[in-house]
C-alpha cells in the first residue's frame, strides 16, 4: 500500500514532531487534507513549525502521556 493511501485510509494519524523533515510535513498535510485526525508529540517543537501544525487543526502534545489516551478516542469517533 502507498504512503498516500495509507493516509487516505487512516482512522488517525499519530507524529513524532522532533527535528521534522520534509516527509513528515507532507504526512501532516495530507492527511489534514484528507481530514484524518492527526495527533503530534514534541518533547521541542520548533515555533515556525508550530504555527502550520496547530493551524492545520493537528491536536499537539509535550508530554506522551497526555497524547496516548487520545488515540482509542479519534479511532472511536470515527468508527
Amino acid at each position: 500500500m502507498s504512503l498516500t493511501t495509507s493516509l487516505t485510509v487512516a482512522d488517525l494519524v499519530f507524529e513524532l514532531l522532533d527535528h521534522l523533515d520534509s516527509g513528515t510535513h507532507f504526512e501532516l498535510g495530507y492527511a489534514r487534507k484528507e481530514e484524518t485526525p492527526v495527533i503530534g508529540y514534541a518533547d521541542n517543537l520548533e515555533t515556525s513549525s508550530e504555527t502550520m501544525i496547530l493551524g492545520s487543526g493537528c491536536e499537539v502534545y509535550d508530554d506522551l502521556p497526555s497524547a496516548g489516551p487520545l488515540l482509542p478516542v479519534f479511532s472511536e469517533s470515527r468508527g
